[in-house]
């Protein structure tokens, strides 16, 4: 970047998304930026009608048509190489199965295995998602603008990206969404984070912190939507414990590994070379975001069609 162009200004615009697949453009693979924005930049952005729960119904409902079987709420708790064994409702469940797909780190895949296994690889930066819902339609009030939003007002260069908080603003008024009453409207904050910010706080702390993380965008965003505190009737901070929580993923990441240029360049890692019948799908295999990791899932069913024909 710096070879084309000493604009800082056009860097920082070039690279207003970074943080959708990193903390800093700094150290993010240039291969996976400029796929990205080469999607981007010839297709556009698009948005799952519905949101993102309609994939996953879509999903569970083709498997279940098919024969299968969608258990929630479940926690694997032990496996080996024909057989896992879960709790779900307080009971612990063991069944036998031909082939184990794992879409959860391979350093917590190995755990359960009991397998002794070191991670060689930099697990990336978490995020906190701040979810917004208001009391009338943004595109009502404000007119029309854009779906994402790139606050990056503190930053005068690309280095800047490690030490200043930008986030994303995304308002889903700006397109058919179907998330909400279009009378109201709903958006989200993006931040990159770091567990280490958040997890030594007691639940007092860690509330408060919250709240404080809550007013210090908000009022930055009143600098682009004048009043739109005043429309603010939900608000619900996701921190890096909030992902560790749901996705239990180390470091709360939601990429996988960092996408650095030695990390990102390499060929998928779909089968396991120490459980013979042990695949990986999700951010741990390519990288982090829905194109990465549905792909991965497609590669991983082609693999396990091509080495069990019989």
């Amino acid at each position: 970047m710096d070879t084309l162009t000493d604009n800082n200004e056009l860097k920082l615009i070039l690279n207003a998304n970074v943080q959708y697949y990193s903390k800093s453009p700094q150290i993010l693979s240039f291969l996976l930026h400029s796929v990205a924005q080469n999607s981007y930049f010839e297709g556009g952005g698009y948005f799952i009608k519905g949101g993102s729960y309609n994939l996953s119904k879509y999903l569970a409902d083709t498997i279940e048509k098919n024969g299968g079987e969608i258990i929630t709420k479940a926690n694997v708790i032990k496996a080996k190489e024909y057989q896992v064994t879960y709790t779900h409702k307080n009971q612990n469940m063991t069944v036998d199965t031909n082939f184990i797909i794992s879409n959860i780190s391979p350093q917590d895949t190995y755990r359960l295995f009991e397998i002794d296994y070191k991670e060689y690889r930099q697990i990336a930066k978490s995020i906190t998602t701040i979810y917004l819902g208001f009391s009338k339609n943004l595109r009502n009030v404000y007119g029309d603008g854009a779906y994402s939003n790139f606050i990056l007002d503190e930053l005068s260069s690309q280095k800047d990206f490690e030490t200043n908080r930008s986030f994303v603003f995304v308002d889903y008024s700006q397109i058919d969404s179907s998330l909400v009453n279009p009378e109201k409207s709903f958006g989200e904050i993006c931040l990159t984070d770091d567990i280490k910010n958040w997890d030594s706080m007691d639940k007092n702390e860690y509330e408060l912190a919250k709240g404080q993380l809550l007013d210090g965008v908000l009022n930055k965003l009143e600098k682009y939507y004048p009043n739109i505190k005043e429309l603010v009737e939900l608000a619900e901070v996701a921190t890096p414990k909030t992902m560790i929580r749901y996705i239990k993923s180390p470091n709360g990441t939601a990429y996988g590994y960092e996408p650095t240029p030695k990390q990102f360049f390499r060929i998928p890692k779909l089968k396991s070379d120490k459980i013979d019948n042990l695949y990986f799908v999700g951010q741990f295999v390519i990288a982090g975001g829905f194109s990465p990791t549905i792909s991965s899932g497609f590669m991983c069913y082609e693999s396990v069609k091509a080495e069990n024909k019989g």
